[in-house]
């Protein structure tokens, strides 16, 4: 049986990929966990619109995110918090917290995804986060009492 995958399917194949597969496979398993549909033209059709959507949707992310990093362009995104005697944080600044604070300082509103922070920051001073898709933000973490 002919499908469509609709996400990534391991040892099979890629999300969009018309795959062809057994057909008990398809029906017990891909069909039934939605992880694909059957590959009839009224399904490619839909998937073929669906796709051209994500596209559109993506671009506009894309153009959006550079506009905001340009509007950042030479600005440090300042947080005041808590710190112990020896400065180091009692909690660690998360990216939801970085999220949280640029929509206050600058009014940009951006999810913790786009923050790539392996680790909470757990310092006072100067951080260089980096940023998905792409991008740097500066950080500077103040010690308040």
């Amino acid at each position: 049986m002919k499908v469509i995958l609709r996400r990534d399917v391991a040892k099979i194949g890629r999300r969009g990929e018309v795959k062809n597969v057994k057909d008990g496979f398809a029906r017990n398993f891909l069909l039934r966990q939605g992880l694909a549909w059957e590959a009839t033209e009224e399904n490619l059709q839909r998937w073929e619109g669906a796709h051209r959507e994500d596209e559109i949707s993506q671009a506009k992310f894309i153009t959006k995110f550079k506009h905001d990093l340009e509007l950042l362009q030479g600005k440090v995104l300042e947080i005041k918090t808590r710190t112990n005697a020896q400065g180091h944080l009692f909690s660690g600044l998360k990216a939801t917290d970085l999220a949280a604070a640029l929509a206050e300082s600058f009014n940009i509103k951006w999810s913790a995804e786009h923050f790539d922070l392996p680790r909470p920051i757990k310092t006072v001073g100067e951080h260089e986060v980096a940023l998905r898709p792409e991008g740097k933000l500066q950080v500077k973490v103040v010690a308040i009492n």
